[in-house]
Parts: structure tokens; sequence; C-alpha cells
């Protein structure tokens, strides 16, 4: 039964926990993002198997509903996906996809009139080039050439898998400010606050699907080990459709707090015996 839910959570930490919990999860991604290349390896032989055993490849495709002729573009990424599920059913498709079935090449965009050159052309087209590599074209994956081309990545599909490189598995450093979790969560990291965020937006059972998640569990252990102070605390809060349905029906409002940590749960507590000190 569908279930449209979100939650989200916001702890502000000590700065002796705030790294602890930064530590932590940056240890533990980094940990995860060794089994995926390692799992990727896997996949590769799996997918090389199935490729020269065409009956096995075929029977799978049937068994997910894929009736696509191999080599076909659709059928190949519908069998790599199957192969997923059997490895790690973690590995993200697109990240599959990228290190084994795609390569990535530079093509002409477009172009654009550069301005104002003086009489050194050269000079200034190097200079206005690397102005706007630091820019809005880095951030954008373009390049400008010295003729004011615009440079752009291509990907395009590969017809037989090629050997994963680890760099396509980078390590998390202490500078992170977010980690994303799975297709339906996100961390978010505010060292100048020492405030920690989990956020799962709202979609179909998006709180289940994202709390399956490895790097969930690493984050929710590590505010698990926290040691609270004065000043310190959290909750994690949320709805589904049900809920709200309730609510509106009833006429009441607002969301559910799931749970609260530190002195967030000790002025819930307190709150909760103020309400009920007469009865």
């Amino acid at each position: 039964m569908s279930c449209n839910e979100w939650e989200k959570g916001s702890w502000t930490l000590s700065c002796v926990e705030f790294r602890k919990v930064r530590d932590a999860l940056v240890n533990g991604f980094n940990v995860l993002q060794e089994q995926n290349f390692a799992d990727m390896l896997r996949v590769k032989t799996e997918f090389d198997r199935l490729l020269k055993s065409k009956a096995e490849a075929k029977a799978l495709l049937a068994s997910r509903c894929c009736n696509l002729p191999l080599p076909s573009r659709d059928a190949l990424f519908s069998l790599l996906s199957a192969v997923c599920d059997k490895i790690n059913r973690h590995l993200e498709p697109d990240l599959v996809r990228h290190a084994l079935m795609q390569d990535k090449k530079e093509v002409v965009m477009g172009s654009t009139t550069i301005p104002n050159l003086g009489p050194d052309r050269t000079v200034d087209v190097e200079a206005w080039v690397a102005d706007r590599n630091r820019t809005y074209y880095k951030g954008m994956g373009r390049r400008i050439d010295a003729e004011g081309k615009i440079w752009g990545n291509q990907w395009t599909d590969r017809k037989r898998p090629k050997t994963p490189k680890k760099k396509d598995f980078p390590k998390a450093t202490k500078a992170v400010t977010h980690f994303r979790v799975g297709y339906e969560a996100d961390i978010y990291l505010n060292a100048d606050r020492r405030v920690v965020t989990w956020e799962v937006p709202e979609n179909n059972h998006a709180c289940d699907t994202a709390h399956e998640e490895p790097m969930a569990a690493v984050f929710f252990r590590a505010i698990g080990a926290v040691n609270w102070t004065r000043g310190t605390g959290g909750r994690l809060w949320g709805s589904d459709e049900y809920r709200d349905d309730a609510n509106r029906e009833s006429g009441y409002g607002g969301d559910m707090v799931k749970e609260t940590w530190g002195n967030e749960k000790e002025k819930r507590e307190q709150s909760f015996r103020r309400r009920f000190s007469h009865v």
C-alpha cells in the first residue's frame, strides 16, 4: 500500500561531539565507498559472464518482464540492474551505468563572443577564459577555449562493459558539508552553528526506504553515541498522508515529533509533566 511520507531532524551539538559525528560520517562513508568499489568489480565479473551465456541472460531478463533483444541498450541496462540487485541492492544504478557502460567525451556545445579585446589579443583571451573557468562554466562542467567555443561533456553508451575505476568512488574529507543517502535522504553539516540535519523529502515510503540505506545506519548510530550536554539536543519530526488526512478530518494540525534527544527531550518531558501534574 502506498504511503507518502517525509521527515526531518535537526541536532545542535557541542564542538567535541560535532567533530565526533562528522568523523563518524566521513569514516563510515569511506568504508562504504570501498565496499561499493569491491561490489562493482563483482558486478563487472558477473555481467561479463552473463553476456557470454545468452540463454541465462535472456532467462534473467524474462524474469524481470523485459523481452527486449540483446544487445539492445535497454536490455543491457535491465540486465545490469538485475546483476546489481543480486550483488548489492544498495548500489546506485546511475553510478553503475556511468562506471561500466558509458564513456565521456568533450564536444562543442556552442560558442560565445569574447568582449573587450585589447591590442594584445592572446593575453586578454587567456585571462577571460581563466575567469570563466573559475566561475560559471566550471560549475556547469564546461570550458571555453581561446576561440570562444564552449566545450561540454557528452556520455556515449558502450556495447561491452569497461573495468570500473577507483576514482569513480571518491572518498569524503572532513571538509564535507553534505552526504546523499540513497535516492531519498540527505545529511547536512553546519560547522559554524554545530548543527547536523537529516532530511527526507515527501515521497512514497520515503522514510522506510531512507532508513534501509547503510549510510542511514552510520548516521543514527553516530547520533545515538552523542554525549548530550546543556544547550545541545535535537528532534526528529515528520508526517504521512494518513496522519494528514486524519488531522484534516478532526481539525487538529501540526506534525508528529517522532523522537527527541538531549535538551529537547528534557524540555518535552518537562512540558508533559506540567500538563498532567494535576491528574
